[in-house]
C-alpha cells in the first residue's frame, strides 16, 4: 500500500487517530469528577509530521474536561482554539463512545505533478490532431 500522506498510509493514520481518541476517552473518564461526554474529533493533516499518541490523547482529554461545561447540548470548537493537531472538536453532553472522522484536503502542491502530467498529455494530443485529421481526410478521399 502506498502513502498519500507524506509517509503514513491512510489505514495507519486512521488507526493512529482512533488510538488517540480511545486513550483520551479512557483518560477523561479516569477522573472521578468526569461528566458524561460524547466527543467527535477531526484531526489536522500533519503531512507526515511525527506526533506523540499519548501526548495528544492527554491534550484531548484535558481539553474536553476544560470545555464540557460549554456543551448545551453540544459545542463545536475549531483551530486555533483546539489543541495542536486537532482541526475541530465537537463536545456533547451525551454519554457515548468518542469518535473521530477522517477528512482530507488537497493543496496545489499536492496536485501539481498530476496537473503537469495532464497538461503534457493535452499538448501531445493537440499536436497529434492535425496528423490524425489529415490521415482521416485521406481515407475519406480515397473512399470516393
Amino acid at each position: 500500500m502506498t502513502s498519500s500522506n507524506h509517509g503514513i498510509v491512510p489505514l495507519e493514520q486512521e488507526s493512529f487517530h482512533k488510538g488517540i481518541v480511545a486513550k483520551a476517552q479512557h483518560a477523561y473518564y479516569d477522573a472521578a469528577d468526569a461528566k458524561p461526554a460524547f466527543v467527535n474529533v477531526y484531526f489536522t493533516n500533519t503531512r507526515g509530521e511525527k506526533r506523540d499518541k499519548k501526548e495528544m490523547a492527554l491534550a484531548l482529554a484535558e481539553f474536553v474536561k476544560a470545555n464540557i461545561y460549554l456543551a448545551n447540548p453540544f459545542v463545536s470548537l475549531y483551530r486555533p482554539e483546539t489543541p495542536d493537531g486537532f482541526d475541530s472538536i465537537v463536545i456533547s453532553d451525551k454519554s457515548r463512545d468518542w469518535w473521530c472522522g477522517e477528512g482530507g484536503g488537497y493543496t496545489i502542491d499536492d496536485i501539481r505533478p498530476q496537473l503537469a502530467a495532464q497538461n503534457q498529455q493535452q499538448r501531445q494530443t493537440r499536436s497529434d490532431l492535425p496528423r490524425q485529421f489529415a490521415s482521416g481526410c485521406a481515407c475519406l478521399a480515397s473512399a470516393f
